[in-house]
């Protein structure tokens, strides 16, 4: 077994699949992702820094509300997953650790995997540098799952791929009205006149964990935070534009298309909310031992 940590690069891992812990190939973790494993279901990905859980409780209730969407019942409860999670970590060498645990029917039968990846760092200078995002031509409209974790991931895989083969790091998504709703994998949020401003779950966006922990660390720097439905123009002309999620944390990014935001790199509010949110997954608030 050979893993990295701080990157991806991985031949085999240790995982749990359907409560039963196996030595998996990289191409058999691949298949398990969302946008590959079939049926329906939902998936949570968190991280795990310094030993603690960050948002576990939250991760655990919105898979929980977007299962019952789906009449599929739970398969884990908290003291089980932490339990498995450990035990990964563990297994697979893992100071710090990404953590993707899903839940999915096919076939009748309801299926459960938990895999610990690597977490990946990020450099000072990247993270200065910021990324990279284009405006995606696939539309992503509101449904009854916007604001929870499908496995039913083609329609953001697509836009990422896309974005990629194109050299930015990220795609933009907007709805039919042309707002934004989100990124492929990240939400989204802009900086103007120091108040903050961030797509409105009506928009379809989902509900994020790390949105939400951003929104706190807002409240708490008494930065004024908005929700809003706008266009892609209002992002064009921000002062600063960052993306999160719970991978990546607070990213700047500084380039939409072919627009510079920022003079090309990472804004002081971005930086400072970054700060922020580092801090809270570092000392242990909002977290489970």
């Amino acid at each position: 077994m050979q893993t990295t940590q701080g990157g991806c690069q991985l031949k085999e891992l240790v995982i749990y699949l359907d409560s039963k812990g196996m030595i998996a190939t990289k191409t058999y973790v691949q298949y398990l992702s969302p946008g590959e494993v079939e049926g329906k279901g939902m998936f949570e990905t968190m991280r795990i820094v310094d030993g603690n859980f960050f948002c576990l409780d939250e991760h655990i209730a919105r898979m929980k509300r977007g299962l019952e969407l789906l009449n599929i019942r739970m398969p884990f409860n908290k003291k089980d997953l932490q339990s498995r999670i450990k035990a990964l970590m563990k297994r697979n060498q893992l100071a710090d650790a990404r953590v993707r645990f899903s839940a999915w029917k096919e076939d009748g039968a309801v299926h459960n995997s938990v895999v610990c990846y690597p977490s990946i760092k990020y450099s000072n200078s990247k993270v200065k540098k910021g990324f990279s995002a284009m405006v995606s031509p696939v539309v992503r409209n509101k449904t009854r799952l916007s604001h929870v974790k499908s496995i039913q991931y083609g329609l953001f895989k697509k836009a990422l791929l896309d974005a990629r083969s194109k050299g930015f790091d990220e795609a933009i998504l907007l709805n039919k009205e042309k707002n934004v709703v989100e990124g492929a994998y990240t939400n989204i949020f802009y900086v103007k006149n120091k108040a903050l401003f961030t797509p409105s779950i009506g928009c379809g966006c989902l509900n994020g964990i790390t949105r939400n922990v951003v929104i706190e660390c807002a409240r708490r720097a008494n930065i004024k935070c908005v929700m809003i439905q706008e266009g892609v123009k209002k992002f064009l002309k921000a002062d600063e534009v960052f993306i999160t999620n719970s991978a990546i944390g607070v990213m700047p990014l500084t380039k939409i298309n072919d627009s510079i935001i920022s003079g090309g790199c990472a804004g002081e509010i971005t930086l400072s909310l970054r700060e922020l949110y580092n801090s809270l997954q570092f000392k242990g608030s909002a977290m489970q031992k």
